[in-house]
């Protein structure tokens, strides 16, 4: 299924990438793809899936950075994933880049995180989708009910 995301966000630019690609070498092809083709995504609505888990938006460059400076350089999610978008309701979705489950995607719960001052934990989190592919092909678009 081929994503609308219905705004009119363009593709990354070159330098964007360059950083991108910096900050996080080892993350997997088609989440570079994904960038080279749209920096970020904030549409009219949200990404649900089946689980019904959303997806509120998907941060262009500078927001990937504003992320990993505020959740994985605090320590606050596992130093084997980076954060690639988050819900409506703060949690985050991860990428995880270690050799034994690499291009996962995981949950990660905020409520259920570790205290300030601890190591982050698996607690908080739950394996969604084996790629990053597979997590973008169990998406589909909802609107925001402009009735409520």
């Amino acid at each position: 299924m081929v994503l609308e995301f219905g705004d009119d966000r363009v593709p990354a630019t070159e330098k964007e990438m360059a950083t991108l690609r910096k900050v996080v070498p080892n993350a997997p092809p088609e989440w570079f793809d994904f960038y080279s083709k749209r920096n970020g995504a904030y549409p009219e609505g949200y990404f649900v899936n089946k689980r019904e888990l959303g997806v509120d938006f998907f941060p262009d460059v500078e927001g990937i950075l504003d992320l990993k400076r505020s959740y994985s350089d605090h320590d606050r999610v596992p130093r084997w994933s980076f954060l690639f978008a988050s819900d409506p309701g703060g949690n985050l979705w991860l990428l995880s880049v270690r050799e034994s489950d690499y291009g996962s995607v995981w949950y990660w719960d905020h409520d259920w995180e570790a205290e300030d001052g601890d190591p982050p934990t698996e607690e908080n989190i739950e394996r969604f989708a084996g790629s990053f592919n597979e997590f973008l092909d169990d998406l589909e678009y909802e609107p925001f009910n402009s009735e409520s």
